[in-house]
């Protein structure tokens, strides 16, 4: 019997073709670029939250009827140019744009460049006006852009006359160059330490920061990635990939990848604790990934709620910021009225790995670490009560989502159990 092929793909961009959701952010980035400015955006958030899978879109958009008219996309992943320098980053593009470019005259005027020992943003002007000249604006779509802005002492000079060129090379009529630009931080603040004549080099952008996918977005995902499979989730399956993935995209591809294999070798879910548990080998490092781009406030509040110890943390009012930037990273979600984890398996993964104050904490004896696996344990009760209580208020049909928490706490607390009584021993030979 033939199976489906798995259409998630976590550990690669999105292909175009399953590209689902960001319909706002890349309708505002295309009407800022058809404006008569052939204006520049630069988007921005956090790793894998889609950035790369965005630019691969927005090159394919690009090259289609009718934008391709207006419009010769590029894409440049700037990480691949080895120890970066304005005039290798100028070689790799016209080296890319060779096998885009038709007319004579293009060619000729790239060759040339590429015949100079050293290529400025100025020296560039010739091959853009000529695109230009053809009908069109050339769009280079330049991913990881940290690996350009360089503000160690030895490179900042140089990094602030390559991005006044750039700037020079966008706001200069004719409008034959635009730039759309990717990176984890926004603009203003990867380029905070360069200091420009005039206006920041950001203002010459508009600024998109990718949030985690709305709930819409994820019902959109489903149908797109599902679409070329003769399969559909059920509607507790898609409950369940929501629950422990929230609206992050790499984490939405893992647990919808892990649940179609299930899937398809047996047939729909009944107990999902087999899929959490490779859930979390997987998505341990993007848990580690959120955790380690958090503020020490955020981390702060991240643990008082997994730990369910709210009761003097958001009474300070300098939690408030947090709390907010929190919620709008998609860690935390208002539940009743309440702010919990997005994911409980994210929350447990806080609970273990999160750094705990300096009292508590010498990972490197036996004793202490049998503490913080008690620690931990008496975390997990209190919050195996809180929602047991919870089940109990929904009478004989608790909504699943609660039962697949309650679940996964259960099986943690049996392995904690064991974990201790094996320390124990350990201590006691």
């Amino acid at each position: 019997m033939a199976y489906p092929s798995n259409p998630f793909t976590p550990y690669s961009p999105v292909s175009p073709a399953y590209f689902s959701g960001r319909e706002r952010e890349v309708q505002g980035i295309l009407d800022h670029l058809a404006s008569a400015a052939r204006g520049s955006s630069a988007i921005s958030g956090e790793r894998r939250i889609g950035r790369t899978s965005l630019l691969h879109y927005l090159t394919e958009r690009l090259s289609q009827a009718p934008l391709q008219e207006q419009f010769l996309p590029l894409y440049v992943d700037c990480q691949s140019i080895p120890r970066f320098t304005p005039t290798r980053f100028w070689q790799r593009v016209l080296k890319l744009l060779e096998n885009k470019v038709t007319d004579d005259s293009i060619s000729q005027a790239m060759t040339r460049l590429l015949e100079q020992e050293e290529i400025s943003c100025a020296d560039f002007e010739v091959v853009s006006d000529r695109i230009y000249e053809n009908g069109q604006t050339l769009v280079l779509l330049l991913d990881e852009f940290e690996w350009v802005v360089r503000t160690d002492p030895a490179s900042i000079e140089t990094t602030h006359d390559f991005l006044s060129g750039l700037r020079a090379l966008i706001n200069r009529v004719p409008k034959g160059l635009a730039l759309l630009i990717g990176a984890v931080h926004p603009l203003d603040r990867l380029c905070e330490e360069i200091e420009f004549r005039g206006s920041p080099f950001s203002n010459s952008f508009l600024l998109v920061r990718l949030r985690p996918f709305t709930e819409a977005e994820i019902d959109q995902f489903f149908v797109r990635m599902l679409k070329d499979t003769s399969l559909e989730f059920t509607e507790d399956e898609r409950s369940y990939i929501k629950q422990v993935a929230g609206g992050h995209p790499l984490l939405l591809q893992t647990a919808s990848s892990l649940l179609f294999e299930s899937r398809v070798q047996v047939g729909p879910i009944e107990n999902y604790w087999a899929i959490s548990k490779r859930f979390n080998e997987q998505a341990s490092h993007h848990f580690k990934s959120l955790w380690e781009a958090s503020t020490e406030g955020e981390k702060t509040l991240l643990l008082a709620i997994a730990t369910r110890d709210l009761d003097h943390e958001l009474t300070r009012a300098r939690l408030a910021r947090e709390l907010r930037s929190l919620t709008e990273r998609g860690l935390v979600v208002h539940r009743e009225g309440n702010p919990e984890i997005f994911s409980f398996l994210f929350a447990q993964w806080i609970i273990e790995n999160g750094e705990r104050p300096i009292s508590m904490a010498d990972p490197e004896t036996l004793e202490t670490k049998l503490t913080a696996l008690k620690e931990g344990h008496a975390i997990y009760e209190r919050n195996l009560q809180h929602l047991k209580f919870k089940e109990a208020q929904h009478g004989p049909n608790p909504p699943l989502d609660l039962v697949n928490e309650i679940d996964s706490l259960v099986n943690r607390i049996v392995e904690l159990d064991a974990q201790i009584l094996n320390l124990e021993k350990t201590l006691r030979d």
